[in-house]
């Protein structure tokens, strides 16, 4: 056989080894490599050709489950049904499963995460970790008690399939309550809180009041007019309103005067020990009767000038003598 008859020879069983007939006959991910050394071989011992071809051919033919030289981890028995899923991760999908998982023990097919698994998702993900305060789960190292690393059929890879759901597996805020929070009642948690991390305290997707006041607006508006405004309602509106849910209407924490008493401990103090009392200071929600929750033109934020709120109540003549 001469030279040329051996190239001839070579190109026709490296077409049928390395290109389309590959997906159907080869058995080994590195056969590419081994048959690349085998070329080399026979282009240096033309007379070895024939063995070569006698040894390969039969044992390609003798493979019970053919497998293509993209076999994966995904594509075959063990993981087919990872790439299944409405949502598939990025190296699965690409069935580069070498970008997370390294070999501990090729034969007991047993892997591991190339690097501790909260730093592996960083490693792609780093824009979600750049905030002040950290979610739980991502300060413990555990992404995966949230998102499935492979694939979903739920948006964003989340082990639920809602992020209401998810978020109730650790936080069962508010579920027996009276009166729900919009978001809360709509189950959309991402209105108001960032799901890995935050610059502002619980998470929250913006400083509480601006949170608060991006959606009321008009209680915002209004705050331009007055001079004297309440100082929960410029720092902490969950002060005195819970953002989840309560069983006092517009969500209060417990009814005036004990909403009032934990901030105006004095005025507390004189009610409950003096001998002669105001009425509306010690009755259910008698502070709101002369003072406003959030803002006023008059200051300690009362309804009106002390005369007319007075005689508002006190409106009957005052005898003399």
């Amino acid at each position: 056989m001469t030279a040329q008859h051996n190239r001839l020879f070579w190109n026709s069983i490296s077409h049928i080894i390395i290109k389309p007939n590959l997906e159907q006959w080869c058995f080994f991910t590195n056969v590419k490599r081994v048959v690349i050394e085998i070329r080399e071989l026979i282009m240096e011992k033309p007379r070895y050709v024939l063995v070569i071809f006698l040894m390969v051919v039969p044992g390609v033919f003798a493979v019970e489950k053919p497998t293509s030289p993209q076999q994966t981890c995904v594509t075959s028995q063990c993981h087919a049904d990872y790439s299944k899923k409405r949502y598939v991760h990025g190296p699965v999908g690409l069935g580069d499963c070498e970008v997370c998982h390294e070999t501990v023990d090729e034969k007991k097919h047993t892997w591991q995460l190339t690097v501790e698994q909260n730093e592996l998702c960083e490693n792609c993900h780093s824009d979600q970790t750049t905030g002040k305060n950290l979610h739980k789960a991502l300060d413990m190292g555990a992404c995966t008690q949230c998102h499935n690393p492979h694939s979903s059929d739920n948006k964003f890879f989340l082990v639920e399939p809602t992020v209401a759901q998810l978020c109730q597996n650790c936080h069962q805020v508010a579920e027996d309550a009276k009166f729900l929070h919009g978001p809360v009642a709509a189950k959309e948690c991402t209105i108001c809180h960032e799901p890995h991390s935050s610059d502002y305290e619980n998470l929250s997707v913006m400083a509480p009041s601006e949170l608060c006041f991006s959606c009321h607006l008009v209680t915002k508006n209004e705050l331009t007019k007055f001079e004297f405004v309440h100082e929960p309602v410029e720092k902490q509106c969950v002060s005195c309103h819970d953002a989840h849910g309560a069983d006092n209407s517009i969500l209060l924490k417990a009814q005036a005067p004990e909403l009032c008493y934990p901030c105006h401990e004095d005025i507390k103090e004189v009610a409950e020990n003096s001998k002669y009392r105001h009425s509306v200071v010690t009755e259910q929600g008698g502070c709101l009767k002369c003072h406003t929750p959030h803002a006023s033109t008059v200051e300690y934020e009362l309804r009106a000038d002390p005369m007319t709120l007075c005689t508002s109540c006190h409106n009957k003549p005052v005898g003399i003598g």
